[in-house]
């Protein structure tokens, strides 16, 4: 025996990677098939219509935009009511101060949730009374911001003729 050792000879592996595929050429449809989004040939009609009409989703409940907006303009009423009885009671300023401060928030929402309680009730529900909420609501913002604007006038005129 020979104190060498066997010479290494490396396995045979095959090359690395995948043989290539048998793909046909690119940018040709493969022979005998169909054009796509057109049906098989002798295919049968769908027998499904589609209806001529759509139909509008109607509301079955009421109308929250023009109840929110009624009670909405109602708070700064509430409030103008609470200052009278603040001052004739002479009791804590911050009663009224509380609720003045939710005058202007109340009033912008009565109107916002006014015009669209009145949209809806045009559209959904139309004759279940809901648009006269909705229109009282409105009437009550508008007229609040107008006597806030009267108001304003008058401490202007009030601080130019005692000052």
């Amino acid at each position: 025996m020979s104190d060498q050792p066997p010479s290494y000879q490396p396995p045979n592996y095959p090359p690395p990677g995948y043989p290539p595929p048998n793909y046909p050429p690119p940018g040709y449809p493969p022979p005998n098939y169909p054009p796509p989004g057109y049906p098989p040939p002798n295919y049968p009609p769908s027998a499904y219509v589609q209806p001529a009409e759509t139909y509008r989703a109607t509301a079955s409940g009421s109308n929250v935009s023009a109840i929110i907006s009624l009670i909405a303009g109602l708070i700064p009423i509430l409030s103008i009511g609470v200052n009278i009885l603040v001052a004739v009671l002479r009791l804590p300023a911050f009663i009224s101060g509380f609720l003045s401060l939710l005058s202007l928030p109340a009033i912008l929402t009565a109107i916002i949730t006014g015009h669209i309680g009145v949209a809806f009730a045009g559209r959904f529900a139309p004759g279940k009374g809901y648009r006269g909420l909705a229109i009282a609501g409105l009437v009550l913002g508008y007229l609040e911001i107008l006597l806030i604007i009267l108001a304003i006038v008058l401490i202007i005129v009030a601080i130019r003729n005692f000052s």
